[in-house]
């Protein structure tokens, strides 16, 4: 409020410039006005933004642009670019720098009337040359010479051309040096009338004093209407590039929801037909080992124990155990693999967002969009692991319990030879173990698809929670984005719609009374006085009827170094 207080009381003119341009030395020869630290050596004289009046115009100082370590200062310079009706840039003509070209671009985003002072820079200290000097007082400025200044003045009309309507940029050339001279009281007053006439500051002065009486109250109005919309536009394009980021990343969690579906359900079709495959294989492995064990103990009564402890029977079960963890360990990289993707995908799309996202659910909570659904996925999904899915251990332990006892049962028959005695008992063992091999085959099977399918689906849900509770919430903020991206914009036409009627009225076309304007609304202003404009090419472009001459265009091309365009 202070910023829009002074530019409206005030003229603001702005001295802007690298560190040792001559900036506060001007201030100084055009003010008369003293300052304790103008030439004492300093790298970065000026540190601060300081103000003067003269003549009812505000002049502001600025720090050095561009200095080694002087970023602070430059941002301190910025600082007054808002405030600034005009910003009078001062180069040297023994350097002209690419960075001061760089932030000219700065200044024209802000829409804001230049001037480039061009400060000649030739010793006059010694006598002899004060003498030449004052002899030829113009010919440093219109001269053809090795010293000829219009190859500076030319490398910054090609440097600018393009970015500016150059012929609405004044490019004043001064000698501050002649000026100094002239102000010290060491010359007679001839010989200073002289040197302050040939260092050219009258003209400058006497073009800022004509550019404020004849476009002043234009170059005010629009520092502060002007001003207004290029910080309104600029929180709409920061909203809109979140907005946008927001969109494609949302959308590309919404397209992985849907393809989450298709890679559960076939993860758990393949691994379903993995486990019966290496189930039947294991069945295969204990019968083999049920015929020779049954031969070995045809007669043991402890033959049940015996299985239990068995070690083939034991490497059997080892191994089934191993390629059922393996499986799931593969399964659990997968996932990981498919969460870490879909991660980078929305990485990629998001690649310069950072809004916050405040989001309710599950182990989800004030996080990043990206970042914050792969933790809350990873927080919610478990490690399939084969503790939760069976016990390989028990089941065949019991298959051991079928057979205890049924030993002595197979030599009653006292009718039988012992051969066949023998064949009959390890037949009958082996059959026993088979069965209880295959019954346990089976109800382990059943258990272990069973919790598989449990497993696999919870971890689906945890997964998709996760994105339903991320995608619903960027929805609603979506939704409430839109509405303040659309009430940006409309604050933004209104106010370009009122600087056009503010640039009609300069030239004396302005259809509207100034009292109805203050009654008018925003949608009256867009839908009445409709214009587009374009900041990157300071263009202004009237949709509606406006009568403007060839004339009063370049009357307003020159006042605003805006480019005008009509219906």
């Amino acid at each position: 409020m202070d910023k829009k207080r002074r530019n409206i009381r005030y003229f603001t003119i702005a001295f802007m410039g690298r560190t040792k341009a001559g900036k506060s030395t001007l201030h100084k020869v055009i003010t008369q006005q003293e300052t304790d630290d103008i030439g004492v050596g300093k790298l970065r004289t000026t540190r601060y933004n300081r103000s003067w009046y003269w003549n009812k115009l505000r002049i502001v100082d600025t720090p050095g642009i561009g200095a080694p370590g002087g970023e602070a200062d430059t941002e301190i310079a910025k600082s007054i670019i808002d405030e600034a009706d005009v910003v009078c840039y001062v180069v040297t003509s023994d350097s002209i720098q690419e960075t001061e070209f760089d932030f000219f671009s700065t200044i024209k985003e802000r829409n804001k009337p230049l001037y480039i002072i061009l400060n000649v820079k030739s010793n006059l200290n010694q006598a002899i040359r004060l003498k030449r000097f004052i002899a030829n007082p113009d010919d440093w400025r219109l001269g053809d010479g090795p010293q000829s200044i219009k190859g500076h003045i030319e490398r910054i009309h090609d440097k600018l051309d393009g970015k500016y309507n150059m012929d609405a940029v004044r490019i004043i050339p001064i000698h501050l040096l002649a000026a100094q001279i002239a102000l010290s009281g060491e010359q007679d007053s001839k010989t200073s009338k002289i040197l302050f006439d040939a260092s050219n500051i009258s003209e400058f002065t006497n073009s800022v004093k004509k550019e404020v009486q004849l476009s002043g109250s234009l170059k005010k109005s629009l520092s502060v209407i002007d001003g207004t919309s290029y910080q309104i536009n600029t929180i709409w394009h920061k909203v809109y590039a979140d907005l946008k980021s927001l969109k494609e990343g949302n959308e590309v969690l919404k397209k992985k929801q849907a393809r989450n579906y298709t890679f559960f359900k076939n993860e758990l079709t393949q691994v379903e037909q993995y486990l019966k495959t290496v189930f039947q294989g294991t069945r295969g492995d204990l019968h083999n080992r049920a015929s020779a064990f049954a031969s070995e103990h045809y007669d043991d009564e402890d033959a049940g124990k015996a299985w239990s402890k068995d070690m083939v029977v034991k490497s059997i079960n080892k191994r089934l155990e191993q390629q059922i963890q393996e499986r799931f360990n593969d399964l659990n990289e997968k996932i990981k693999s498919e969460l870490e993707e879909m991660i980078m995908d929305m990485r990629i799309s998001l690649a310069t967002n950072n809004i916050g996202s405040n989001v309710s659910g599950e182990s989800v909570t004030n996080t990043r969009l990206a970042a914050g659904v792969f933790v809350g996925i990873m927080t919610a999904v478990a490690p399939i692991i084969i503790s939760n899915i069976w016990n390989p251990v028990g089941w065949v332990t019991a298959v051991g319990s079928f057979i205890v006892g049924i030993i002595g049962s197979l030599f009653t028959s006292l009718f039988t030879s012992k051969s066949e005695k023998i064949r009959k008992a390890t037949e009958n063992l082996r059959k026993q173990l088979c069965d209880s091999i295959d019954s346990g085959i089976d109800k382990n099977l059943k258990q272990v698809l069973e919790n598989t399918r449990k497993s696999i689906n919870d971890t689906y849900k945890s997964i998709d929670s996760v994105l339903k509770a991320y995608t619903k919430n960027a929805d609603d903020i979506i939704t409430d984005m839109d509405r303040l991206v659309k009430q940006v914009q409309e604050k933004e036409n209104a106010i370009n719609s009122l600087v056009s009627l503010r640039i009609l009225d300069f030239v004396g076309k302005n259809p509207v009374k100034e009292i109805s304007i203050n009654e008018m609304s925003n949608q009256v202003l867009c839908d009445g006085y409709p214009v587009e404009r374009d900041w990157q090419k300071q263009s202004i472009k009237f949709l509606y009827n406006t009568g403007l001459t060839d004339k009063n265009i370049q009357k307003i091309e020159k006042a605003t170094q805006m480019t005008i365009k009509t219906k």
